[in-house]
Order: structure tokens, then sequence, then C-alpha cells
């Protein structure tokens, strides 16, 4: 009796132990190191790839995929691994272990097995299944992950983990930004399965939005034959500068081909905006991503292959890769109002294309646009410009 009684009250210690562990700090699911994981015994190799594919294609643009996750044991020869490494993805967004929570990417598990067996993983379960009990921290953000959360705080429990994760999401309200913090508790078991999410905390923060300048709008005409075009605009706000002279606007010759008064590809000018506003959605994508996303983009919103390379050589350098960027697109009905064109004779299609760009310190629920390709024709008309916000 005695000793099961003590058996019994050294269960009930480890439990409230257990319950009353201190929270600690979780870091980086790219912070940690290989050895960090413990994989299964029947496991040599574990990665988890990312490609950069086209939207609506899933044609892939990037090579070389981002390696989010790699585990190699030292006892996989160079031969074995460099066929590992040679492993082909599959493209479709049913083998996206991540459902395509990150838009442009997809992203495949890549195990190799003792007996040098080699395997795709498509599925959240698959890919924790090698990893076995779940038992460290950097194996808990893996998890979390996996499933779209990131965990700042983790405590341990009798049956697993207990981890704080947090969400922000920020919306366009009038001249502000409306941010909003969610910070819930998720339990993970020892199997990797995620439970019992709880809301903790709810704050909603208004945060006024600069206004900066917009930078570089330009403008190509391009007539059905040599004539001269009258261009106008009606600005909520102060053109700061203009190439040719706008004075009270422009009158200029153009060409078929686009050249105007016999020097320039397009009408440059640059303004301020007494107020803005941005649409909820868009797209959040680091800078290294830049150009080969814009190389896709840039066509289906309507430009050529020169405007696209003109675009592209203003704005790229004005990115860091390493940062990420929330990118929106100024509405029709905000332009129209606050950035009025008024071109004479009126052309046949008008494209206008004004983007906002802001650097962002983590991604967020953004939803994406959606984008419907404009048809060039008769007397067409193609407009492009942007701001860079600071906060």
């Amino acid at each position: 009796m005695k000793i099961f009684t003590f058996i019994l009250l050294t269960l009930l210690l480890i439990e409230v132990q257990a319950k009353d562990s201190k929270w600690q700090n979780l870091i980086a699911l790219k912070e940690y190191p290989p050895s960090a994981y413990t994989l299964k015994n029947d496991v040599a190799c574990l990665e988890i790839r990312r490609y950069i594919v086209e939207e609506n294609t899933n044609k892939r643009v990037k090579q070389t995929p981002w390696i989010v996750l790699s585990i190699i044991s030292p006892s996989v020869g160079r031969r074995t691994l460099n066929h590992f490494r040679k492993i082909k993805p599959n493209l479709t967004l049913l083998s996206d272990i991540r459902k395509n929570e990150l838009h442009n990417t997809i992203t495949n598990a890549m195990v190799l097995n003792r007996d040098k067996k080699m395997m795709r993983m498509y599925e959240i379960v698959d890919v924790i299944s090698f990893l076995g009990e779940i038992d460290t921290p950097a194996e808990v953000q893996l998890v979390l992950w996996l499933y779209g959360y990131d965990g700042f705080k983790y405590r341990k429990t009798s049956e697993g983990y207990a981890v704080k994760i947090e969400k922000k999401t920020i919306k366009c309200i009038g001249d502000n930004d409306l941010e909003e913090r969610f910070v819930s508790q998720v339990f993970i078991s020892k199997q990797g399965k995620l439970s019992k999410k709880k809301l903790l905390k709810h704050t909603k923060k208004s945060i006024k939005r600069e206004l900066p300048l917009l930078k570089k709008p330009a403008i190509y005409l391009y007539p059905k034959t040599k004539q001269r075009i009258n261009v106008s605009l009606t600005i909520n706000g102060t053109i700061t500068t203009s190439i040719p002279l706008y004075a009270k606007g422009w009158s200029v010759i153009v060409e078929p081909n686009g050249t105007i008064n016999n020097q320039y590809d397009y009408l440059f000018y640059e303004n301020t905006l007494n107020t803005m506003k941005l649409p909820n959605n868009g797209w959040i994508k680091k800078g290294d991503v830049l150009d080969k996303w814009f190389d896709i983009i840039l066509p289906r919103l309507g430009f050529n292959s020169k405007e696209k390379e003109q675009f592209k050589a203003y704005w790229l350098p004005r990115f860091d890769k390493e940062k990420l960027y929330e990118i929106k697109l100024f509405e029709r009905s905000f332009l129209a109002k606050n950035m009025k064109l008024s071109i004479d004779p009126k052309p046949d299609t008008l494209i206008r294309v004004i983007f906002s760009f802001k650097q962002i310190k983590e991604r967020y629920s953004l939803r994406t646009p959606q984008i419907t390709t404009p048809k060039r024709v008769g007397f067409h008309v193609l407009e492009w410009g942007g701001m860079m916000a600071t906060k």
C-alpha cells in the first residue's frame, strides 16, 4: 500500500510540476541547428524545400529551392547525398505541404531512409512522423510552422507542450492602418497533433499612415497614327517635378511606337497626395524574389516588355533583398478621384498601375487580388508608378 501511495504521489507531483513549469522563449525556425532535431532511427535525411512558381500555372520560376530545413546524417555518402539533392519536386497544389499558405510557392518534404529509399512527402502528418516523438523546442517550432503558425513561448506539459502563438493583421481604414494582434495558446502532443486553441489576448492599435511622395508615374502613349495628344492631370496634392515640363498640361506629338516629341519614351511626373486609401488585398514578398515576381505579375497587369524592363530598372534597386514588403495596388476609383488623368483624343484602352510598397517586419494574412489582364487595343495608354511607404 505504501509503495502504491508513493507512486501515486510521485505521478501527481510530476503532473503539477509539468503544469507549473515556466514559459520559455522559442526562437525562429531558421535559427535552430540540425542538431536540435531528432529523426527516427530509420531516417537518414529530411529536407523541406520551397520552390517559387508562377501564379495559376505552377511552373517553376526559381530553379534552386529555398531550404527551409535540412537534417543530413553524417553516415550518408556523398554519392547518395547528390542523388538525394536531385529529387525533383511535385509542384501541384495538392503536393504543397502548407497547402499554398504562401502564394507563388510550393513546399515539398524530401526524405531518405537508411535503406537509401527516397520519398517526397506532401502531408504535414507524414513529415511529423519522421521526427518521432516531439521532444525538443525546435521540433515544436517546426510543427507550428507546418501548420502555419509561429510560436514565441513554450512550456512542457505531461502530454507534450503548451505554446503561445501570435498573429497580426493590418487593415487600411481611411488614412490610418488598423493593426490587430491575436495571442493564442495551443497544445502540441508528443505525436505532433495540435489541439485546444484558446484566445488569450486581442488588441487593436490605430497607426497614422504617412503619405510619402508618389514616385515616377510614367505615362506611355501609343496612338494608331502620328498625332498631337493633350494630357492633363487633376491631382489632390502637388506635382513636384515633370519631364517634359508640365505647366498646365502636356501637348505633345506622339508616334505609333510611343516616341514622344522625338525624344521621350513616356511623360514623367511625381506628386504628393493629400489623402490615401489602399485596398485590403495585396501580396507579401521578400526582396530577393521581386525580380522574378515582376516578370510574372507585370505582364498580367498589361505591361509590354519595354515597360516592364523600365519599371524594374527604376524600382528593383530600391528594395533590400533581405526584407519583406507589403505590395498593394491603388484602386481605379481612388486614382480617378485623386489623380485624374485626362487625355485628348480619348484612348481606346487606358491601363493605370500604381503600386504601394511598404517594408514590414513579418508576414501576415493578406488576400491576393483577382487580376484580369487588359487587352491593348486601338489607341492605348499605360501608366505605372509607385510609392515607398516609410512605415
